[in-house]
């Protein structure tokens, strides 16, 4: 499979003549912070504050998607369409549990593919357009295979061409101490024409939580209740009440880094597709139904390229033999004069393995439907 596509943006202070993909040491600490810088890859452009980060690393990933075997269906987090991501190389805080990352996923190949997700994305909708003082809203996205424990300094953000909002959390497995080991910003937010997902997960510090979750607790802060006490589970909801109301009242600067600095990287922000996809004209028609299933075509025995978006441009996924057997999960959308389907391989070396690939041109057909009630590929 090829290495998804790569693209590093520096800050004029650290920029040097380093291979893509290959990380960046640490920079040493200096009086002087590190300048902003911007970044723009595919369609996204955001400015990074002075300080924050002294690299954004881009990448466009595969998706992945469900198994053939229905008798062990994908957990919500290891199901999700191709995306984008943008990690910050030397971020502000290095001693967390959690990487920095930026994330931008498509709307409708999302809902598609996992339905944890489109409750998620349904729920940020109904959020952005009633505005609620702070939304039931317990998933976020990218799915946790965890539980939220918290969620305070919830404030709406705006950002060019798109709304949504940011909140500091923690996701815990286990009854654990809130600490800033585990704690981040998110936001959470749509384009205005709902097209594309957009995900924050910025690790956050305050002055008053431990540094992990064995330390002690600080000045001013709330210590967590012991295991053994008989009252234990109401001693536990106290203990996250008196600490959500704690760092509710906590000052936004008093954060490292501020959550307005974060903010302001969030604001930055504008994204338009990028895919070239369009309405598909007549002369491409498709042969084919969202929800079926079909095959690479046995004539000629050629193998499809997959690729991370409906797009002849977008990074390389993989290949499928002839004869792959593949679900249609979304399509078709034309781009670049062919017919494009976002399809999960159903079987096989590959089973799972997700991205959009070309069910064929004017002239040709790559892709072809399975026989109903017959075996798939047909025998040749």
């Amino acid at each position: 499979m090829a290495a998804p596509t790569a693209t590093r943006m520096r800050s004029p202070a650290t920029a040097t003549q380093r291979p893509t993909g290959i990380p960046l040491a640490t920079p040493t600490q200096t009086a002087t912070p590190l300048p902003s810088f911007s970044v723009d890859l595919k369609g996204v452009t955001f400015t990074v504050p002075a300080g924050l980060a002294h690299a954004v690393e881009g990448q466009a990933f595969p998706g992945h998607g469900a198994t053939g075997d229905a008798s062990f269906p994908p957990a919500p987090w290891m199901l999700y369409p191709p995306y984008l991501a943008f990690d910050f190389e030397g971020y502000v805080r290095d001693d967390t549990s959690l990487a920095p990352q930026l994330v931008i996923y498509p709307v409708a190949d999302y809902e598609r593919l996992n339905a944890t997700a489109a409750e998620v994305i349904q729920e940020t909708r109904q959020a952005l357009a009633g505005q609620p003082a702070v939304p039931e809203q317990s998933q976020i996205l990218p799915i946790f295979n965890a539980h939220q424990s918290l969620r305070v300094q919830f404030q709406y953000v705006d950002f060019t061409g798109g709304a949504g909002f940011r909140f500091v959390t923690q996701y815990v497995q286990d009854m654990a101490p809130i600490n800033n080991h585990s704690l981040f910003y998110t936001f959470q937010g749509l384009t205005s024409d709902g097209a594309y997902y957009v995900a924050a997960i910025l690790p956050v510090s305050a002055p008053v939580l431990p540094a992990d979750y064995g330390a002690p607790t600080p000045p001013g802060g709330i210590p967590f209740p012991d295991y053994d006490r008989p009252d234990f589970t109401t001693a536990l909801a106290k203990y996250q009440a008196d600490v959500t109301q704690l760092l509710n009242g906590l000052p936004a600067s008093e954060y490292s880094p501020s959550l307005k600095t974060l903010d302001s990287l969030m604001q930055s922000m504008t994204i338009t597709a990028w895919t070239t996809a369009r309405e598909c004209p007549t002369e491409l028609s498709s042969a084919l139904q969202a929800g079926a299933m079909a095959y690479v075509s046995l004539n000629p025995p050629v193998s499809n390229r997959l690729r991370a978006a409906s797009s002849s441009a977008a990074s390389l996924v993989g290949s499928l033999p002839s004869g792959t057997v593949v679900d249609l999960s979304a399509g078709p959308v034309c781009a670049d004069d062919l017919i494009w389907w976002l399809v999960v391989v159903n079987g096989g070396p590959q089973d799972g393995l997700a991205g959009w690939t070309a069910e064929g041109s004017a002239t040709e057909k790559w892709l072809v439907a399975c026989p109903a009630g017959a075996v798939c590929p047909p025998t040749p």
